[in-house]
């Protein structure tokens, strides 16, 4: 199954501006294009997440070694568009370079994302274990902390409509019990 890059909706896509004295390049083929989603497959949700897998995809299947660079850019517009997308780094293959327009907006765990990773780049070292760790989220937070309902309707409409949107439904249920229990002074019985 060939996956098919999914222009539209992709954040990041990239240029690969290939090394025509590697061996494994063809010398006719100057730039390949790349994108961070794929039709039919979902992007990571975290930007920061999504960008930094990206860039060491590129890395660890070599795209970085055969190429002289590498540029990363953010997709603004509906289409891929090197005059209107905005450039956000340029990979070497022992250094790279942030868009000097963009000093002071790039986020911190990108900034050590990359310095982590070219510093295994440049000691031989395996590229693994960099990327920020993701921040656990617990499901209920997000759903359900400081939420109040006036009454057992209002509760029972809002699990409804989360169902309804795709969370699960046992916890949903667990969560219309327990805040019942919490929260309102009547026996309910089969609930």
């Amino acid at each position: 199954m060939q996956l098919i890059p999914d222009k539209v909706n992709a954040t990041y896509w990239w240029k690969i501006n290939l090394d025509n004295s590697h061996p494994r390049n063809n010398p006719n083929i100057k730039a390949i294009l790349g994108y961070s989603k794929f039709q039919n497959q979902s992007e990571a949700v975290n930007k920061i997440q999504c960008f930094c897998s990206k860039v060491e995809m590129l890395v660890k299947h070599g795209y970085l070694e055969r190429s002289n660079s590498i540029v990363i850019y953010e997709k603004v517009g509906a289409l891929p568009s090197v005059q209107h997308d905005r450039a956000l780094i340029v990979l070497y293959k022992n250094d790279y370079k942030f868009n000097p327009e963009l000093i002071g907006n790039i986020h911190q765990d990108i900034k050590i994302f990359m310095s982590k990773l070219y510093q295994v780049i440049n000691t031989g070292k395996p590229v693994e274990n960099l990327r920020p760790l993701k921040t656990p989220v617990i499901k209920d937070d997000i759903l359900y902390k400081n939420k109040y309902f006036k009454d057992i309707k209002t509760l029972y409409d809002y699990c409804e409509k989360l169902i309804s949107g795709g969370e699960n439904r046992n916890q949903v249920q667990n969560f219309y019990r327990n805040y019942i229990l919490k929260n309102f002074d009547i026996n309910t019985p089969g609930i």
